[in-house]
């Protein structure tokens, strides 16, 4: 499939002609039409991807996405169903305890696995302040 064509089948799911997209990304009249034959500059192809609501790796090499994210095991998957309904206060500070522990464990020279902002500090804090 060509980059017009692909280009073509996004705007049909999205409901609109390809003379309307022309409109909508601010061309003049036919100038999607050209690209069966001639190619478009990358800022028009970002244009079109970004008004379609598509990738511009789409666009041009038909894959919805070229960089493969990697899977999680079980466990890290377990992790997230546990926190997935967790308000965003306690997910911050379960952030601060879990900064706490590792920094604790005998291989803590690694960088942190959390950036720190405001949130996050007063997570921790209510985490690591408490005496028992």
């Amino acid at each position: 499939m060509t980059l017009f064509e692909r280009i073509e089948n996004s705007a049909k799911k999205e409901g609109i002609t390809i003379g309307k997209l022309e409109r909508l990304c601010g061309f003049s009249n036919g100038t999607i039409r050209k690209w069966r034959t001639q190619k478009p500059t990358l800022e028009k192809v970002m244009i079109v991807a970004d008004q379609l609501n598509v990738g511009i790796q789409y666009l041009a090499t038909g894959k919805e996405n070229i960089i493969s994210t990697p899977s999680l095991s079980d466990g890290d998957q377990e992790v997230l169903k546990l926190i997935e309904n967790l308000s965003e206060k306690d997910k911050y500070k379960i952030a601060g305890a879990l900064q706490v522990m590792i920094r604790q464990m005998p291989s803590a020279g690694i960088a942190p696995l959390f950036v720190r902002d405001m949130r996050t500090q007063e997570a921790f804090s209510d985490v690591t302040t408490k005496k028992e």
